[in-house]
């Protein structure tokens, strides 16, 4: 899975956006490090079962 992720710093040095899933209309937002990771864990089997991505899909080529 994909993600658009837009990130903010402030001024203290904390994280706030806006997590987006590829193909997904709806941005979720979050603020804090650990609620972007929140959003990123797998939120159920349909999620686990997709496993990497398949060759030529990943972000390293």
């Amino acid at each position: 899975m994909r993600f658009i992720l837009d990130l903010h710093y402030t001024s203290d040095g904390d994280v706030y956006g806006r997590l987006t899933p590829q193909g997904a209309g709806a941005a979720q937002p979050f603020t804090g490090w650990l609620d972007l990771l929140r959003l990123l864990e797998p939120s159920g089997p349909a999620d686990l079962a997709a496993g990497p991505p398949a060759d030529g899909d990943s972000a390293t080529g």
